[in-house]
């Protein structure tokens, strides 16, 4: 039956060479270009793959063309022969630290396979330190798995190793398979690393497996900073075998958030010999078997166990709108009711920060961080990525929050590759109050037909009072209104917050006032404490111009703002301000 195979293969290869224009030469090297001679007919497929009797370089080529094109073997083989020819060697590039050649059984061309991307004696990545390097041939044993590369035969992409070279041998245990992947019996690394094997290209599992082992390496990244446990990603990518070393097979653990599915805060950290239990999907990441990134987590740490179910999950409240925000819990389950490419526009959530992940105020000036209900992680959170200050304005300070201050945040709410309730980027601060404040920093909003009022909560009203009338300034009509200053020093000013764009306000005749746009900004900065503002507005017989729904007031110091929100550049309800009355504050 092998006869027969290479005299198949020595036919389609005559037949395609005399098919082929032997003037034109290659454009380019081909990186995956086995290099199979049409001689390797004269090469008889021998041994059977055990490390007692190897392949040699033809019954290598031969399992790995038997392999549907794309796939991998299960099974690791040993393969022996002489170096042939090298493409890359040990120490070319370190920061792979693998080796692509060609061995043979004599040395030449002659029957030669292709070995891509090798790792190093003991199945590790080569150092300068570890020594010899390949010469044209050195007699090695490669052990590894096969796979057959859209019609080329050679090992799968840093999945083989060198066993041995010119008879010095690093023995690496290939692993006994152990475990259904159930929490009663969990995959080991190699189990782990057969189930994975089977996945398609890129492809997740459809449920979560549980995989144990020992620590044995914590990896880095390029800058050589260990990716441990810590507070700013939350999450650590580590391998785990079945004694904590390196010397047996190994299991790639990427990204694993840490107990109850969480990101990392505070607590117990990794290291080498720790023996652990996670939790989660895997994935065949481009020929690499590791866990998917966060969607695993630490299920026990040296018999810890903590699954979550410990983590208080809070009562869901609030309806999501801007007089009943969502709290955590509620945002959570609201997002979870959504796929992949689902979302819910101008969602309000109201919480204490609870986590800061970083503040940029750099150009993108946004902050991700969480919330929850009582400001502590211990307690369930939501997570707002990308989020402006208030009213959309960049941050433009590390300090302009902190954990333990409360915050109303209105945004988009999404589930995040359909497995995390978020605010997508773009959501905004419309109270905030700092940890230690008093409640005095909201601006409570009213409407009665075409009346507004903003009462600021906290303060008492005197009897002083300005009126504004905005027909009597003085403006052409059509003409864009920016800002008027008052006789007691107070000013109005009127524009689009930072980085948003649209319709500047107007003053028209006909209408007696200014025309606020979407998401236009009213700001009254009081020469002193203000206590209420009362809006008149235009209307008609059927609409009240009293701004969208989602208007809203916000004071920072003696300045309200009152946007006309809106989730598009234009459109919604105009805000129409005629007459405006600021009393003052005792």
């Amino acid at each position: 039956m092998k006869k027969l195979f290479y005299s198949f293969f020595v036919l389609a290869m005559t037949a395609m060479t005399f098919m082929s224009c032997e003037d034109v030469p290659t454009p380019y090297d081909d990186p995956i270009d086995p290099g199979i001679d049409p001689a390797a007919a004269e090469v008889e497929p021998e041994g059977d793959g055990t490390l007692e009797n190897p392949f040699n370089s033809a019954a290598a080529n031969q399992t790995a063309l038997l392999l549907e094109s794309g796939t991998e073997s299960a099974e690791k083989y040993y393969i022996k022969g002489k170096v042939v020819s090298i493409n890359t060697n040990y120490d070319a590039d370190p920061t792979f630290g693998n080796a692509t050649f060609y061995i043979s059984p004599d040395g030449t061309s002659n029957g030669q396979f292709y070995v891509y991307r090798a790792l190093y004696l003991g199945n590790k990545k080569y150092t300068a330190d570890l020594g010899e390097i390949l010469k044209e041939g050195d007699d090695v044993i490669v052990c590894g798995t096969l796979t057959n590369y859209n019609g080329t035969p050679e090992t799968a992409q840093s999945k083989a190793f060198l066993y041995s070279l010119n008879g010095v041998v690093v023995d690496v245990p290939m692993g006994k398979p152990e475990g259904d992947g159930t929490l009663e019996s969990p995959f080991n690394a190699t189990a782990a690393n057969q189930y994975t094997a089977k996945l398609a290209n890129s492809a997740k599992s459809d449920k979560n497996v549980y995989i144990k082992g020992k620590v044995a390496r914590i990896a880095t990244d390029k800058n050589g900073v260990a990716q441990n446990y810590d507070a700013g990603f939350g999450n650590a990518t580590f391998y785990i075998s079945d004694d904590g070393t390196e010397d047996t097979e190994t299991f790639y653990i990427y990204r694993a958030l840490y107990f109850g599915n969480k990101d990392y805060v505070s607590g117990d950290i990794l290291k080498v010999g720790d023996e652990v239990i996670i939790c989660g999907k895997v994935t065949n990441y481009n020929g690499t078997y590791e866990t998917a990134q966060k969607e695993a987590y630490l299920y026990s740490l040296n018999g810890k166990t903590d699954d979550g179910s410990d983590t208080p999950q809070g009562e869901p409240t609030g309806s999501g709108t801007q007089d009943d925000p969502y709290n955590a819990t509620a945002a959570n389950n609201a997002a979870k009711t959504l796929d992949a490419n689902g979302k819910i526009e101008n969602v309000y959530v109201k919480g204490i920060i609870s986590k800061i992940n970083s503040i940029d105020t750099g150009d993108w000036g946004n902050a991700n961080y969480y919330i929850s209900d009582d400001g502590t992680t211990e307690s369930e959170q939501f997570y707002i990525y990308r989020g402006f200050y208030i009213d959309g304005e960049k941050f433009t300070s590390a300090d302009q929050i902190q954990v333990g201050d409360e915050v109303i945040v209105r945004g988009d709410l999404v589930n995040f590759q359909g497995n995390t309730p978020e605010f997508t980027t773009g959501s905004r601060i419309l109270v905030h109050k700092k940890a230690g404040e008093e409640d005095d920093s909201k601006v409570q909003k009213a409407v009665d037909g075409h009346i507004l009022t903003f009462t600021v909560a906290g303060t008492e009203a005197s009897e002083e009072v300005t009126l504004v009338d905005l027909s009597q300034q003085g403006w052409a009509n059509a003409e864009v209104v920016k800002s008027l200053s008052l006789e007691d020093g107070t000013t109005l000013t009127f524009g689009m917050p930072n980085g948003v764009t649209g319709t500047d306000p107007k003053y028209y005749d006909g209408t007696k006032g200014v025309r606020m746009y979407a998401n236009n900004v009213l700001t009254i900065i009081g020469a002193k404490a203000i206590a209420k503002v009362v809006i008149t507005c235009d209307h008609t017989a059927s609409v009240n111009y009293v701004g969208n729904e989602a208007l809203y007031g916000t004071l920072e110091d003696n300045a309200i703002k009152i946007v006309n929100y809106h989730t598009a550049t234009s459109g919604g309800i105009q805000f129409r301000p005629q007459t405006i009355e600021i009393t003052y504050a005792k």
